[in-house]
């Protein structure tokens, strides 16, 4: 069986038409269960995002599976993981292993290894050289003809001597690690949080307290409001419910939050 693999990576956002049409296993990480909580059937990712999920599923009648034990014990999880805990370090390569390990053949969509994140702007500041790690340790395992990437095809990289370090090199300088004229227009209309795009979903969210708070480099003072991701939204109101509220945007700047 060929099971689809959800990776936040921003490259996902170029395959939306695809991923909605995908009849057959859809496995995500983290907040996936945003965007995609109807196709998903597996889901894994850090313990407390779990717990949102888990209620999240519920609330809309959602059917998805958690799989749990990854970074903690997890009270959300359906199944516990199964592959080698040397994947489990990150939701990206223990959602792949688990796939592998269980005989499914998997096909990766939004799998950047590092780089700009769908729902976590500042994550390309964090250096990420341990996932391509992993997936060589998975192409050795489980071998590279039942591993597949749609999109850019990061197999010659991951099978080839050049150092892991490679592609943070790059997006750490600012500049896009992944060739290609779609991928580079991700990367450029990422750089701002106010900027939206083809199928990418934003939310309006007011700051309801008392202080000023900075998100990303935004500035919210007490009783403003500015669109963001709608994946950012959702943290916040959920770990900040004193602060943060998700509302209707004012008539005379909700255009602001349309996608182009």
């Amino acid at each position: 069986m060929n099971v689809l693999i959800l990776g936040n990576g921003i490259s996902r956002l170029a395959y939306d038409s695809f991923i909605r049409n995908w009849q057959g296993e859809c496995w995500g990480c983290n907040r996936a269960y945003i965007d995609y909580g109807k196709e998903l059937t597996r889901l894994a990712g850090h313990v407390d995002v779990m717990h949102d999920a888990k209620g999240y599923r519920d609330e809309h009648g959602l059917d998805f599976k958690i799989i749990g034990g990854h970074l903690g014990d997890d009270p959300s999880a359906d199944f516990s993981f199964a592959c080698d805990k040397k994947y489990q370090e990150n939701t990206g390569s223990a959602i792949a292993a688990e796939a592998l390990t269980q005989g499914h053949n998997i096909l990766a969509v939004g799998f950047d290894m590092g780089g700009k994140d769908v729902y976590s702007p500042a994550h390309d500041g964090i250096r990420k050289t341990c996932w391509v790690t992993r997936w060589r340790w998975m192409i050795q395992e489980f071998g590279e003809e039942r591993i597949h990437f749609l999109g850019h095809d990061h197999k010659p990289f991951l099978l080839s001597n050049r150092p892991a370090s490679e592609y943070w090199d790059q997006y750490k300088r600012g500049r896009p690690h992944i060739p290609g004229d779609i991928y580079a227009k991700l990367y450029k209309k990422w750089e701002d949080v106010d900027r939206s795009f083809e199928g990418a979903k934003t939310a309006y969210m007011k700051n309801i307290g008392h202080r000023e708070w900075e998100i990303y480099g935004k500035k919210l003072e007490p009783k403003e409001g500015a669109f963001f991701p709608e994946g950012i939204a959702l943290q916040y109101t959920e770990r900040y419910r004193r602060d943060f509220r998700i509302e209707e945007a004012p008539k005379e700047i909700e255009t602001q939050g349309e996608t182009t």
